[in-house]
């Protein structure tokens, strides 16, 4: 009864109430009304979550049934997919065109309660930036001599600063049969430690790249120097003409031309 005449009430004093949001995704925060927040930084062609919760801080229990991006109010060329509606929760999925000029851009977002007539709204700026994923090579002195065929493990640190999740496939400039490639993706605002091996399989030093690239714009993100003396063992001497031989050093050469001999005179 008493929540009954409470909503009469509300209805009749509509004009002069103001309901609140909570911000869920890409952060945790109050807001009210009117206000203006900035969500972070996004890089062009990514989509990015924005979700709050369907609570409006009314004593009654009042909750926000819609929420949506106000009409007509994203920037051109910006999608927004159709809202998903989970546990007292609206989820907002923004995609940024590849197209768009690093800038701050903003847009509204409209919530409402349809039966009793109640509606705010916000305002979400977002910074378009580029180069917001970073990558480094943890430890690269790591182990830098096994022996052929010796599993070399390299910490890959990969760092988000984007409001979005991306996507990065980690390989190299050794042959493809010395490493296993990597798919990683990275969440937004996380840290990644990724574990990238290499299987050497000729003596002697080899300088070479781990690369990072996007999946999303196919572009290079880094490329980071780091090199392996490798040790042969003696069934790796004689069959190292079976791998290749030395393209580090040609003083080398008449010595695998000797191990060649012995390799297939004994094979």
């Amino acid at each position: 009864m008493f929540k009954s005449l409470f909503l009469v009430a509300l209805l009749a004093f509509l004009p002069l109430v103001h309901a609140d949001f909570f911000l869920v995704l890409p952060f945790e925060q109050k807001l009210f009304g009117g206000d203006i927040v900035d969500i972070g930084a996004v890089s062009s062609g990514e989509t990015f979550e924005v979700s709050i919760s369907d609570e409006t801080f009314f004593e009654s229990g009042v909750r926000w049934s819609k929420v949506e991006i106000s009409q007509g109010a994203l920037p051109v060329g910006w999608v927004v997919l159709a809202p998903n509606v989970f546990e007292k929760r609206f989820l907002l999925k923004i995609s940024v065109p590849k197209n768009a000029l690093p800038n701050i851009y903003s847009f509204k977002v409209l919530a409402s309660n349809e039966s009793l007539g109640l509606s705010e709204e916000f305002t979400v700026r977002v910074l378009v930036k580029e180069n917001l994923f970073s990558a480094a090579i943890n430890n690269p002195a790591l182990n830098q001599f096994p022996l052929a065929g010796e599993k070399v493990v390299f910490d890959v640190v990969l760092r988000n600063d984007s409001i979005a999740s991306h996507s990065v496939k980690v390989f190299s400039s050794l042959p493809r049969d010395w490493f296993e490639e990597l798919q990683v993706v990275v969440g937004s605002g996380q840290t990644v430690n990724a574990k990238f091996e290499v299987f050497p399989k000729v003596v002697g030093k080899r300088d070479f790249k781990i690369i990072v690239s996007s999946n999303l714009s196919q572009k290079e993100v880094a490329a980071l120097g780091s090199s392996v003396m490798v040790r042969p063992t003696i069934i790796g001497k004689l069959s190292a003409p079976e791998n290749g031989y030395p393209f580090f050093s040609f003083s080398l050469g008449a010595f695998y031309f000797f191990n060649s001999f012995l390799f297939s005179f004994f094979s």
